[in-house]
């Protein structure tokens, strides 16, 4: 599976390798994209509030997109194991 970050980032959030597990986070600092993300502060409080919204767009919005990113943790961490 491929994970296009470009509705991610517009958002606040991304999917990123820590010690070779994938993980949803917030961006931290906007300002390490230059100018292109058009924010300059954090979109959440915390990788929490993140996890919480993307899985709120998900499951009350139905937005299959953020169904699919969250699938997609899944299954990278059912193949890890």
């Amino acid at each position: 599976m491929t994970f296009d970050n470009t509705q991610a980032l517009s958002e606040g959030w991304d999917l990123f390798d820590v010690d070779g597990r994938i993980q949803l986070q917030r961006i931290d600092f906007p300002p390490d994209h230059g100018d292109l993300l058009g924010y300059t502060e954090p979109k959440f409080q915390s990788d929490a509030h993140a996890i919480v919204q993307v899985a709120t767009w998900a499951r009350v919005n139905g937005s299959k997109y953020h169904w699919s990113e969250l699938h997609l943790i899944g299954t990278i961490a059912e193949n890890l194991g």
